[in-house]
């Protein structure tokens, strides 16, 4: 929602309520509670969504209709209650933008002719394209991710080879300053990676930004425009007895068959590490929607780096580890190289001596379970246990469901099954379609009655298939939550559990046992014993887009 800037506005995003798509901007006049809401602009495509913001100067309301490949933009006078929208940046197939007003002119961050894109700004927002005057041109080894507007500067939130980076430029587009990144396995960012990381004040002499890693805890920083002057401001604490030098990361790259260098991030216990013998691996990837699984801190991590785990994170394609071709690489008809390179990073890290077949896992979420599962399909002798928490398991029914959430604005994701080369693709891929009579690897999957993402039938198919079809005798548990949504419940203490018991089946499983982890009393009574005390319903209803 979004107020208008006399305060007796509010405009809102109305959604359809069986695919939960934002379709409305709806303005209600709050001195007229009687008046019905008022209309302003309804998204008639069903492959699009509504998204709504406010300019950097507080002058314009901006509704933006997007899916993964497209997008355009609707601008609301602040200043004037009674405002029609007017259209910026009409939507074109695969043109994708993001708009923003300051300093009397408009900004707008754009793949038109630019893959990894560009900056570009205007006097007038409906300017002919020749008159946007270029501030940061395209770069083939840079992706432009975000932008942030100052009072002198910008600052731009970027990508270069594989790694986050912010720099400082004028708005002439003069560099000014490089924000210390802290080397290629750590996370810096101007939004997201903590909380508290908002810049709110344009007037601001300052900018901050959070950091993380895989062993670092998220930190929120300060950096000083007229000092040049870093300044942590806050740090998670994790309890006593953690000491961040105590572990080692570092990010490698793996060669793909056809020369891609897979970015793969490692981290674990520096005196538990060693070369000459194989030790238990956790391997997780998302590979979707141009995403990046950047390195972030997980306390529940450190009880696997004590115990002798190494975790990695492969930094497949279908993200955006290395820009938008690198997306482009991995999705639609292209989905199947995800896998290809999950397969070829667990190979590559098994020969490398890392782990073996017996010691390693994967772990993943939502659309990255279905990648892990397609792998597991191939090849199952790699692993050892797979962890897939909200996992989206059954790809052709779920995108054969139009009215379902999420399915029209994803067919640029997963493909159209109404196209027969498509359709052809999507079984091909599917994790649940692609099980059959093998051996298997052990599984832990976790899942929500109200996750409206990946819904809890796409887990509950895939567990049952699993154990019609395996020639062996994996433990396969599923964890089934009433009252969670894409994710664990609500209650932080719920997250926490789940946790406790994905280690339990890690630990469990980890070093290998004579009877390869058979369904024995006690992997079930270590997990009974983090099992809820307490089942009290907790609203854990998640709308969000993307799986």
């Amino acid at each position: 929602f979004a107020f208008s800037n006399s305060a007796r506005v509010l405009y809102y995003l109305a959604q359809e309520p069986e695919t939960l798509r934002a379709y409305r901007l709806m303005r209600r006049n709050l001195d007229a509670p009687e008046r019905e809401d008022e209309l302003v602009y309804e998204e008639t495509d069903p492959r699009f969504f509504l998204t709504l913001g406010r300019s950097r100067s507080g002058r314009y309301i901006i509704a933006t209709a997007c899916n993964w490949e497209s997008a355009e933009h609707r601008l609301i006078d602040a200043d004037d209650d009674d405002a029609a929208p007017a259209l910026v940046a009409a939507r074109a197939p695969g043109r994708l933008s993001r708009i923003d007003h300051f300093a009397d002119a408009f900004w707008m961050l754009t793949n038109d002719g630019a893959p990894n894109f560009r900056l570009v700004s205007a006097q007038d927002y409906d300017a002919p394209t020749a008159q946007w005057r270029e501030i940061i041109a395209p770069r083939d080894d840079v992706m432009l991710e975000n932008f942030i507007l100052f009072e002198d500067r910008i600052a731009l939130q970027e990508r270069i080879d594989a790694a986050s980076h912010i720099q400082l430029i004028s708005f002439d587009g003069a560099h000014l300053a490089d924000i210390p990144q802290g080397g290629s396995a750590r996370t810096i960012s101007v939004t997201g990676v903590a909380r508290e990381v908002v810049n709110p004040d344009p007037s601001a002499r300052f900018l901050r930004f959070g950091a993380e890693s895989l062993i670092s805890p998220a930190s929120v920083y300060e950096y000083d425009f007229d000092a040049g002057a870093v300044r942590l401001l806050r740090q998670d604490e994790i309890g006593a007895g953690f000491e961040e030098a105590d572990y080692v990361t570092e990010r490698i790259d793996i060669r793909a068959p056809d020369g891609a260098a897979i970015p793969v991030t490692l981290a674990w216990r520096a005196d538990m590490r060693t070369t000459d013998e194989a030790q238990p691996l956790l391997l997780t990837a998302y590979g979707a929607y141009g995403h990046t699984l950047d390195p972030s801190f997980a306390s529940w991590l450190t009880s696997l780096y004590d115990r002798g785990f190494i975790v990695a994170i492969a930094h497949v394609r279908g993200g955006g580890a290395r820009g938008r071709a690198w997306r482009d690489a991995g999705r639609s008809e292209h989905a199947r190289r995800r896998v290809d390179d999950f397969i070829t990073v667990a190979e590559t890290l098994i020969a490398d001596g890392y782990t073996a077949p017996d010691r390693l896992f994967a772990r993943a979420a939502s659309a990255g379970a279905l990648m892990t599962a397609a792998a597991a399909n191939q090849r199952p002798e790699l692993f050892r246990g797979l962890v897939l928490a909200a996992p989206f398991l059954d790809v052709v029914t779920a995108m054969q469901d139009p009215a379902a959430p999420l399915t029209t604005f994803e067919y640029d994701e997963w493909g159209d099954p109404a196209a027969p080369e498509a359709y052809r693709a999507m079984l091909a891929l599917s994790p649940y379609d692609g099980v059959r009579a093998q051996a298997f690897p052990h599984v832990f999957a976790s899942t929500g009655r109200n996750d409206a993402r990946a819904p809890a039938w796409h887990a509950a198919k895939w567990a049952a298939r699993l154990r019609d079809r395996t020639t062996s005798a994996p433990v396969i548990l599923l964890d089934s939550t009433l009252s969670s949504g894409h994710g664990a419940a609500s209650a932080r203490s719920a997250a926490l559990r789940l946790h406790a018991r994905e280690i339990v089946f890690l630990l469990a499983l980890s070093p290998p046992t004579d009877d390869n982890g058979a369904d024995s009393p006690g992997l079930r009574n270590a997990l009974a014993a983090v099992q809820d005390a307490d089942d009290a319903p907790q609203n854990g209803r998640d709308e969000g887009e993307g799986r």
